[in-house]
């Protein structure tokens, strides 16, 4: 089977050069940034209303969660593929 030019063309470009790859970084990009801001907006709320100390409970409450289903969702990743687990969830 022959390479088209097209896909000869794509092997060549440089990843930084890719849409597909500037899109999904792009992508990214906003959801972490939108994770940090929620974040913020969360300790910036819970010192508002509580002490410093319950700030930082729920904050340590907030994260509990991400923590587990990091460790969780890598444990199912690893046994049923990465591209498996993200077309179910």
């Amino acid at each position: 089977m022959s390479a088209t030019p097209a896909d000869a063309a794509a092997a060549e470009r440089p990843a930084h050069r890719d849409t597909n790859v500037l899109r999904w970084l792009s992508a990214y990009t906003a959801s972490m940034v939108g994770d940090n801001v929620y974040y913020l907006a969360l300790s910036w709320a819970a010192v508002r209303a509580g002490s410093p100390a319950q700030a930082g409970a729920v904050m340590a409450v907030s994260a509990l969660p991400r923590a587990l289903l990091m460790l969780g969702g890598g444990v199912v990743a690893d046994r049923l593929g990465p591209r498996r687990v993200v077309i179910g969830s």
